[in-house]
């Protein structure tokens, strides 16, 4: 990762990910007023999860937010900050390399009622439309973990789509130590031949850092505590997770709860254990899953 510093409000980023070998963000960024304009590839403004950093995430994996993301996109997108209010604009269209070729808009909203010291209100409205590649689609969503292929929601191909709309409702409260998130996620599809696709997820996480420390929040996202301690900070996490997906009044359905424990060791290192139980019903039949990961993070 290569990042430049600001002048005159002219700003660059670029960021390349070695273990797929593509370019995650490439952009160029100017500041006027209250407001920032972007140029080039960057993450499209919707879903908090999504926005967020994956090194600043509860878990490691987020598959549920995951399967909603526009993700990112070459565009151009302005955002503007006035008080308590954060609004952002973007159009875009194919992605560097050609792995995404998407094209549309999206926007985000979100207000912060009361955010001084540690106790801070965020709520967030977020909403997308994209004419999708070749006019096709397909929904997928893993149980909480990248290894091996299985997929607890599948919408299979879809094709003839004209557009997707996807929507979403934010809500996360901090006081102190202590942070709930929360994000409602909708997905529509329109003009499939075989029957348009319909889905939705719930997600709420909790976070709790037991040495006291507060989850720093900047531009509508949290990041990671800095340890305040020479042993480091622990943080206990819970998720719980329901999603479902379906066409013609079928539909498939999975919930998923985890615990997790977060060690931050420094302030770019971080030991991870995660623990989660999923189940899923369809067609086919139930499917149960129990996945216990570990990770040793050191991002900067």
């Amino acid at each position: 990762q290569w990042k430049s510093g600001r002048i005159d409000g002219l700003g660059a980023k670029l960021e390349y990910a070695f273990d797929n070998s593509s370019w995650t963000d490439a952009y160029l960024s100017l500041d006027r007023g209250h407001g920032r304009w972007r140029v080039g590839q960057f993450k499209q403004p919707f879903g908090m999860e999504t926005l967020t950093s994956d090194k600043d995430w509860l878990f490691m994996e987020s598959k549920v937010t995951d399967a909603f993301a526009v993700d990112r996109h070459l565009g151009i997108g302005y955002d503007l900050r006035r008080g308590n209010w954060h609004g952002y604009l973007s159009a875009f269209g194919h992605s560097i390399g050609g792995e995404r070729s998407g094209s549309g808009f999206a926007a985000r909203l979100n207000w912060t009622p009361f955010g001084q010291g540690v106790t801070l209100l965020h709520l967030g409205i977020a909403g997308a439309r994209e004419n999708p590649p070749g006019d096709r689609f397909r929904l997928r969503m893993r149980p909480e973990v990248s290894v091996g292929d299985l997929r607890f929601l599948d919408s299979g191909s879809l094709d003839d789509i004209d557009r997707l709309q996807r929507g979403a409702l934010e809500l996360a409260w901090r006081r102190g130590a202590l942070l709930v998130q929360g994000e409602h996620l909708r997905l529509r599809s329109s003009g499939a031949f075989d029957g348009d696709l319909a889905a939705e997820a719930t997600q709420l996480s909790l976070g709790w850092l037991l040495t006291g420390e507060v989850r720093p929040y900047k531009e509508g996202v949290f990041g990671s505590p800095t340890p305040s301690r020479q042993r480091g900070a622990v943080e206990l996490a819970l998720r719980w997770n329901r999603a479902r997906s379906g066409r013609n009044d079928m539909f498939q359905l999975m919930r998923s709860t985890g615990l997790g424990v977060n060690w931050y060791l420094r302030q770019h290192v971080r030991l991870m254990l995660d623990a989660h139980r999923a189940s899923t019903s369809r067609f086919g039949g139930d499917t149960d899953a129990d996945v216990v990961q570990a990770r040793v993070q050191i991002a900067f």
